[in-house]
């Protein structure tokens, strides 16, 4: 197949535009030229002077985390508190004793009524199963007393902030540096 007509952006230095293009089966064999012979009855398309850019992926993978949340609760549509919450109760069932449970996706913007989550919203459901549940960001940790009570109440950390209450305490979640620091120390 051959492209034409078109501005063909081959990212070369010594070569960055190019008026045509050559495609043998799934390679690129080319500009035109001498390329044009190899291919036998090529197709043509005419790109009427359309913009044809080399093949773009995105190579920022966070792989470990991504295999870890297979085997974690998924959080990421939920409408509602309540929503995550049966979630939250429903894996809850199965944790081992002294197992943490997991989980991710949480975003209480998504939810309605749009409400912050609490410590006390997950002991309703884990009780005393140790629970961690990154937001849908990964800049926000929002765990139950259980698992706050693994800190023991050593939660502060420059650049963090611990979200607490309007009697000083916290509410179970946790931001930035605080939110990382407390998984890796604790959770992972």
């Amino acid at each position: 197949m051959i492209l034409e007509n078109g501005v063909i952006r081959t990212m070369e230095p010594r070569l960055p535009v190019a008026r045509a293009l050559a495609i043998a089966g799934d390679r690129i064999a080319g500009g035109i030229g001498t390329h044009e012979t190899a291919l036998a009855s090529p197709d043509r398309v005419d790109l009427g002077g359309r913009c044809v850019l080399p093949g773009f992926n995105d190579a920022h993978v966070h792989f470990p985390t991504w295999a870890l949340a297979q085997r974690q609760i998924r959080l990421e549509d939920a409408t509602s508190l309540e929503e995550a919450l049966d979630r939250v109760a429903a894996a809850a069932a199965d944790v081992q004793p002294d197992r943490w449970l997991r989980g991710l996706g949480w975003r209480s913007g998504d939810w309605s009524p749009r409400v912050e989550p609490t410590k006390e919203d997950l002991d309703r459901v884990t009780g005393d199963i140790p629970t961690a549940l990154m937001a849908r960001d990964y800049h926000s940790l929002w765990l139950n007393s259980a698992a706050l009570a693994h800190a023991n109440d050593n939660l502060e950390t420059a650049g963090g902030v611990v979200v607490r209450d309007e009697q000083g305490e916290p509410t179970g979640v946790l931001r930035e540096e605080c939110a990382w620091h407390f998984r890796d120390a604790h959770v992972a």
